[in-house]
């Protein structure tokens, strides 16, 4: 009896977990039977694949990183065969499954659906957010989505799997109320002026739980530049942290791309300056068989097209205003 897909499914939760207790909550099965499973996989293949340490994190043997690699080629491969399947022998030639962080809540969602709705042979249409471009890139690996809109530093691992094409580069801006005067700010920024006159808002910001990288700038960028605010207040994601900023309680960092999906009422109490934050290069990326395949190839490029021009346009449509002194560098 030869080994199984499900077992190379298995090996793969537990790479990209680093436990055996977060492989069985990935894929939904429990910590025993992971266990069981690689332990058949083992048994089969003759050799050891991971070694667990006393607080139970894996690390691969030589044999377990080949099999790994094996596996994500393997996997690949059925998923390649099943669509020519469905493309030859399937009414249904299609199963759009697109994943995106949070940062394109909103119009975009709308409009990505107009875009796939166009296909009549399109059966089904599934959207996913993931709060990091780490975990939509894991993703794309494990086959949980087929199509995704992420930072393009995350695709580092296994991108020879995929096709990718840059869209737009995104940059970080500040949020602030614009009951807050450019006079506010620039006392603000003073760093000779006295903390008890400045605007208790400018003493406030939100903090985003994540993505990391972005609560790290944060954290640094107010350190360096308004050392007496507090990021006392904690968000899950930027258009909270933005609605914050819009109702006079906070000032808060976002990226440029959030400006599209923001509501008309919104954009009238905020405005966004230009805090020269290094630009993140933001791609969409497809699994590379999938572009042989008319429905999908056609479907991947309208979401290109519509995100680097349409979407990126109403990027560039905000007024970006430069900030009232020099920066301190983050």
């Amino acid at each position: 009896m030869g080994f199984t897909i499900h077992q190379l499914e298995v090996l793969q939760a537990v790479v990209i977990t680093g436990s055996f207790t977060k492989a069985g909550l990935r894929i939904g099965i429990s910590q025993s039977s992971i266990s069981q499973q690689l332990s058949n996989l083992e048994e089969y293949l003759g050799i050891l694949l991971v070694i667990r340490d006393r607080n139970g994190v894996v690390s691969l043997t030589s044999g377990g990183e080949f099999w790994y690699r094996s596996s994500i080629e393997i996997l690949g491969k059925i998923d390649d065969t099943y669509s020519e399947h469905k493309k030859n022998y399937s009414k249904s030639h299609a199963h759009v499954r697109l994943g995106i962080t949070p940062n394109l809540k909103g119009g975009f969602v709308s409009s990505a659906t107009r875009i796939i709705q166009k296909y009549s042979d399109l059966i089904k249409f599934n959207l996913s957010y993931q709060l990091e471009s780490s975990s939509l890139a894991q993703q794309l690996l494990t086959h949980k989505v087929n199509f995704a809109i992420l930072e393009s530093s995350a695709l580092q691992s296994g991108s020879k799997n995929f096709h990718v094409m840059p869209i737009y580069e995104d940059l970080l801006t500040w949020v602030v109320p614009t009951c807050i005067s450019d006079e506010e700010v620039r006392y603000a920024l003073d760093p000779l002026s006295s903390k008890m006159k400045i605007n208790p808002i400018l003493r406030t910001f939100a903090n985003v739980a994540k993505p990391l990288q972005a609560q790290m700038f944060s954290d640094k960028w107010f350190l360096n530049n308004l050392p007496f605010a507090l990021g006392s207040i904690t968000v899950p994601s930027f258009d909270a942290a933005i609605e914050l900023a819009a109702d006079g309680l906070a000032t808060a960092h976002a990226p440029l791309s959030m400006v599209p999906n923001l509501k008309a009422t919104t954009l009238e109490k905020i405005r966004f300056y230009n805090i020269k934050s290094e630009g993140v290069q933001v791609v969409i990326a497809m699994h590379k068989h999938l572009i042989t395949h008319s429905s999908y190839s056609t479907i991947y490029k309208s979401l290109f097209d519509y995100c680097s021009k349409e979407h990126f346009n109403a990027m560039g449509s905000i007024k970006l205003n430069r900030m009232p002194v020099k920066l301190m560098r983050t």
